[in-house]
């Protein structure tokens, strides 16, 4: 009788805790269901996102190894941690799409902004075509041609001898000394002073109108004489003649220059130094 009292006392003990496991396993499995849950969003919301700010994986706590002598956690205590993980990690991940959406607001910002801007612009282009300019009104144009600023061979040949005119050579010093140029004989006219095409300007302007004086001065080139500007064919040689007539003097331009005058054999060349 007293054996049977014993094993009833024990059955009656047994049974709240067989239900307090029984109900700790259920949820361990809730639990572990929430966590796989957390896991999967986390992937989902941040694949492949940087260690250094997002946990690919919800990890268990770690728990120091208990002390000698002192019992070890109850199934409630780890359920509790758990739990207490995972709410770390949600608050973790509720930042991280709060930062998310931020800068998703930015991005959308800018790009309406960008948007605006090149509709902006295309409107403006748009507009400046739209309407095609008015025809303008049919004209005839007569051509006033000015013999008298072009300097012939025999005028030029005239100026090497009378020295009533100013000949001046735009070419480089090089050309003007001899040194190449492909004509039929190298060399200079006679007379004839050197005033460099590339000297009249800097960094694309014309030099001060003093400084454009000067050059002519120190090439020979005297106040109130006519001018007559050359080059190899005529190009360098109308930017000297429109200096020469800006700074008020009479020029005029051998059309041929030094091509046509060092391809006829009666005219003097000043021959290369040696």
């Amino acid at each position: 009788m007293r054996s049977f009292k014993l094993l009833l006392s024990f059955v009656l003990a047994a049974a709240p805790l067989a239900a307090q496991e029984a109900d700790g396993a259920r949820i361990d499995k809730r639990i572990g269901k929430l966590e796989s849950e957390m896991r999967a969003v986390q992937r989902k919301v941040f694949p492949g996102a940087d260690a250094r700010f997002f946990e690919p994986e919800i990890t268990a706590p770690e728990v120091a190894a208990p002390a000698i002598g002192n019992p070890a956690t109850t199934p409630l205590a780890d359920l509790a941690d758990r739990v207490g993980e995972l709410e770390r990690q949600l608050r973790t991940l509720t930042g991280q799409v709060e930062a998310a959406q931020f800068k998703l607001r930015t991005m959308e910002d800018a790009q309406t902004k960008q948007r605006a801007d090149v509709e902006f612009r295309l409107n403006a282009l748009e507009s400046r075509f739209a309407a095609a300019p008015a025809a303008a009104p049919a004209t005839t144009f007569t051509p006033s041609l000015r013999p008298e600023l072009i300097a012939t061979i025999e005028t030029v040949e005239v100026a090497t001898t009378d020295g009533r005119l100013s000949i001046v050579d735009a070419r480089l010093p090089r050309f003007y000394n001899g040194d190449g140029g492909g004509y039929p004989r190298t060399g200079h006219i006679p007379t004839a002073a050197n005033i460099p095409f590339a000297t009249v300007s800097e960094n694309g302007h014309f030099k001060a109108p003093t400084e454009l004086r000067r050059l002519f001065t120190d090439a020979g080139v005297v106040d109130g004489k006519p001018v007559v500007t050359y080059c190899h064919i005529g190009q360098q040689a109308s930017l000297l003649w429109f200096v020469a007539t800006m700074l008020g003097y009479d020029a005029k331009m051998f059309d041929g220059s030094f091509q046509e005058w060092s391809g006829t054999e009666r005219l003097p060349v000043v021959a290369p130094r040696k």
